[in-house]
């Protein structure tokens, strides 16, 4: 510990005299009054240079609106980035469906693209989160947006298996026969990671 300790200090990482690294530990423990008390005495709610995840990165993925709320209202970014990623991306990758509304009302877009070319949906679509597939389709994301590699939501779905997730975005005019450049279109991807009853299904479906 002492060790530790010698290290932080020699680093300047002291959480007790870096303002910065108080607010991101304020955020994790959603200590809300602790956050407005170090925005109050001017602790930056939009860290300069950005780099890594920001305070409203932090809040958002891990569903706090209220904390989010309060960082907005001391200037932080709802534009912000954290390797190409918009906080629409983080929170499909990492987060919960409550709050994709949250930032689709405050004019954050579903088309953003990040550093794979992907947009929220194809993130959403890889992980099975139905219930935010729907509502990023609700808000006119493309189901049939692919990346550079020509995967489409459909692809990315089918890739980890999710059957139900792929059905959804069919009943919303996925295109079955869209063929990645690896030359697999979903049905032929189900089956290459086996998964057999899938791969039947989307091929039935292909016939019709």
């Amino acid at each position: 510990l002492i060790f530790l300790m010698i290290f932080l200090s020699m680093t300047g990482c002291n959480l007790q005299t870096d303002p910065a690294k108080m607010l991101d530990l304020a955020v994790k423990n959603n200590d809300i009054e602790k956050v407005r008390q170090l925005l109050d005495d001017g602790v930056s709610a939009e860290p300069k240079p950005k780099q890594g995840w920001t305070p409203l990165m932090i809040a958002v993925v891990r569903n706090r609106p209220e904390m989010a709320d309060l960082l907005l209202a001391h200037g932080a970014d709802i534009h912000t980035r954290n390797k190409s990623q918009t906080l629409l991306h983080l929170v499909a990758r990492y987060g919960k469906n409550d709050m994709v509304e949250y930032l689709l009302k405050r004019g954050m877009s579903t088309k953003r693209r990040d550093w794979l070319s992907w947009t929220p949906l194809m993130w959403a679509s890889l992980q099975g989160k139905d219930d935010m597939v729907k509502k990023l389709i609700d808000w006119g994301s493309d189901v049939n947006v692919k990346d550079v590699d020509h995967n489409t939501p459909l692809i990315l779905a089918v890739w980890r298996g999710h059957k139900e997730t792929a059905m959804l975005l069919l009943s919303h005019n996925a295109n079955l026969l869209a063929v990645n450049k690896e030359g697999f279109n979903a049905a032929q991807l189900a089956e290459k990671h086996e998964f057999h009853d899938l791969a039947k299904e989307l091929a039935a479906l292909a016939k019709k």
